[in-house]
């Protein structure tokens, strides 16, 4: 990685975490954890092995996962019962789903009481291999906003866009959008250990419904 692009993403980082130091409580365990993804089907379907390698981290924790794409579900003219997405990690990999109808007042208001009452030790937010510096920010705004101070993980930028994207893509800096959340989640853990053992699907039935 080129000089640029390291103090770029170092600078950035540093701010993010000044932030995160000063307004949130740092610990890497809880015994209960409120993760955020929000996503179409594709990219919720990439945070599994994420989920996974968080469980089994924390496998006496109570998770509830925010998601609004748990809202949906999906059926074609082959299939009688529609197959709620949200049953892919429920049980087995996260306690309960609280699902998101819109981002609106309304909401956001509930949200927030659900939160206050759920009372987290723990928020993981799974970003996007290409999440930006202001929507890093947005997520730290948004989870003070809903009462939290408990640590957070999964702000930190891994790449950046719009600044030698060639170069970012030829040094695996941008990598597959799985890694994106698997490294937000290590960073909870301090070892750099494999992610092979988190990235498949055993234990996900795609015919249950």
């Amino acid at each position: 990685m080129s000089l640029l692009l390291k103090l770029n993403l170092f600078f950035r980082n540093i701010l993010l975490d000044f932030l995160s130091l000063n307004y949130f409580v740092k610990s890497d365990e809880a015994k209960k954890i409120v993760v955020f993804r929000n996503s179409s089907l594709g990219d919720f379907l990439q945070i599994i092995p994420a989920l996974n390698m968080l469980r089994s981290l924390n496998p006496g924790a109570k998770i509830v996962l925010v998601t609004g794409i748990s809202t949906k579900s999906y059926s074609n003219e082959n299939q009688v019962n529609s197959i709620s997405w949200t049953k892919f990690v429920e049980d087995n990999l996260v306690d309960s789903v609280y699902k998101m109808n819109d981002y609106g007042q309304k909401s956001i208001i509930k949200l927030r009481s659900f939160i206050k009452e759920f009372d987290p030790e723990m928020i993981v937010n799974l970003p996007f291999q290409t999440s930006t510096f202001f929507s890093s920010l947005k997520h730290l705004v948004f989870f003070r906003f809903l009462s939290m101070r408990a640590s957070v993980y999964g702000i930190k930028l891994r790449a950046i866009q719009g600044i030698m994207k060639k170069y970012q893509i030829d040094n695996k800096v941008y990598r597959h959008a799985i890694y994106g959340p698997l490294e937000a989640v290590q960073e909870i853990s301090a070892p750099q250990q494999s992610f092979d053992e988190y990235i498949h699907f055993n234990d996900v039935n795609f015919c249950e419904h």
